[in-house]
This record gives structure tokens, C-alpha cells and sequence, in this order.
């Protein structure tokens, strides 16, 4: 999206439309401002909505000034909600798609009242030139997507999360906020040496084990976080009473967790 607010900004500048040209800029740059935060401690989810925040902002003023239910960005609205699935999978999803579709109820009603507001590309070579340039996004945008499907998943192989143990598929980790009895049910056919492994060590809580499972996953300590809706250090903190549950049982501190002669 920072290369779209570029062009955008360059584009506007060009045809003089200072005013989109500038908030395209700003836009921009604050999208890079927000790349910075990963490398504070800033949580990742925090950093996403900012993002997705940055976003719907620009594409409502972008809207507002370039012609309302008529404008050339609206088909933007949809990269919202999208976005936001891709990122959270969660409760954020439904509510940055009510904003997106409660904007475009605003507009409708606008336009229904025909209420003025000023339009800064009501010019017809202005209007051309920007349809041609979203046109050759749309195509660019639309080709890198295709390219990293076809990367990501063309083939049932290249869905590994954990490529030295766990051979589990994005759309199982989903399953990991569930407690261990459901994950017992769950993966008894494709884990059941590790679920068996685990169910025998008595001294754990069915919490403990649920997380020795998940540490044999060898998952990013981030994703697990916010899969579990948890902080990372709630994680930590469950890894450590694990392994030393297994230190004072003389066990291993990592899978199989045998007994230490």
C-alpha cells in the first residue's frame, strides 16, 4: 500500500490536485512510519490496526474529495475488511467491515440528499489519466497476488508451518485456542505418538499440556501470542512451569520428554 500512496501522490502532483497529492504523501510516509514499529516492542496486532487505521482514513478523505459515490477510489473500501482478515482472523474483521460499510451507507445518503462537496478532480483529462493509472495497479496488484498463491500453495508440502516437526497447516494453528481435550480429538489421527507422549505425563495440568503440544509445534512465539489471544510473555511463562515440571520429574525438557537416566 505504500507503493499505491506513492504513485498516488506523484500522480496527483502532477495534475496539480495538490490537495490529494499532499494527504497521498502523508499517507505514505506515515505507512512507513508504522513499518518502523516492528522494531520496537510495539504488539504486532497494535501495528496492524494502526496500519488498516492509516488506511481507511486516507481512502475517506481520498473519497469525500474526489466525487463521493462516483469517486475512482471507492473500489478501495474493499481492502479493509480484507486486510483485516488476513491480518487478525478475529472480531477485528467484522468491526473494520462495518466501518467500511458504514462509510459507504454515508455516502449513499449523501448522494441521495445531494449534498455538495467539492471535488478535486472534476476535470475530465484528470479523471482519464487516474482511471488509467488504477487500472495498471489493479492489473500489477492482482498479478502479485496470483504469483504469491501460487508460491505459498502449490502444493500441500509447502503449507508447513514447523518444517522439522510439526507438518501443521495455518488453518489447524486456529485449533490451538481450544483446550486439550478437543485438541486430543482433534489430532489423534495425524499427532497421536505426540498426544500419547504427552497424556502420560501425569504431573501436568491438561492447560501444561496443551502448551507442551503446541511447544512441539516449534511455532513463532509471536504467532502462537495472538492465536491464543495471550501475550507473549504469558507463553514464556507457561514454556518455563512446563520444563520445570519436567526438570523436577527428571524428563526431558523437549519432546519426546523421556526420562533422563
Amino acid at each position: 500500500m505504500s507503493l499505491v500512496f506513492a504513485i498516488y501522490s506523484l500522480t496527483f502532483i502532477y495534475f496539480n490536485v495538490t490537495i490529494v497529492g499532499i494527504l497521498s504523501l502523508i499517507s505514505f510516509l506515515g505507512i512507513i512510519g508504522v513499518l518502523f514499529l516492528f522494531k520496537t516492542k510495539t504488539k504486532a496486532s497494535t501495528i496492524a490496526n494502526l496500519f488498516i487505521t492509516l488506511m481507511y482514513v486516507t481512502f475517506v478523505v481520498l473519497i469525500l474529495l474526489t466525487g463521493k459515490t462516483s469517486s475512482p477510489f471507492i473500489a478501495w473500501l474493499i481492502i479493509i475488511p480484507v486486510c483485516s482478515f488476513i491480518t487478525f482472523k478475529n472480531l477485528n474483521v467484522l468491526i473494520w467491515t462495518v466501518f467500511a460499510i458504514l462509510f459507504y451507507t454515508v455516502l449513499l445518503i449523501i448522494s441521495e440528499y445531494e449534498i455538495v462537496i467539492y471535488n478535486e478532480i472534476n476535470n475530465n483529462s484528470r479523471l482519464s489519466s487516474l482511471i488509467a493509472v488504477q487500472l495498471v495497479m489493479y492489473i500489477a496488484i492482482c498479478g502479485i497476488a496470483f504469483v504469491t498463491w501460487k508460491k505459498m500453495y502449490k502444493n500441500d508440502a509447502e503449507d508447513v508451518i514447523s518444517k522439522n516437526y510439526s507438518f501443521i497447516k495455518f488453518t489447524e494453528i486456529e485449533l490451538l485456542i481450544m483446550d486439550w481435550n478437543f485438541l486430543k480429538y482433534k489430532f489423534s489421527k495425524k499427532f497421536n505418538s505426540q498426544i500419547e507422549v504427552i497424556e502420560n505425563l501425569e504431573f501436568l495440568t491438561p492447560h501444561e499440556k496443551k502448551y507442551a503440544l503446541i511447544d512441539y509445534f516449534k511455532l513463532d512465539l509471536i504467532l502462537i501470542a495472538e492465536t491464543l489471544n495471550v501475550s507473549t510473555r504469558t507463553v514464556e511463562t507457561n514454556y518455563y512451569r512446563i520444563r520445570k515440571k519436567l526438570k523436577e520429574n527428571n524428563r526431558q525438557e523437549k519432546f519426546p520428554y523421556h526420562k533422563i537416566k
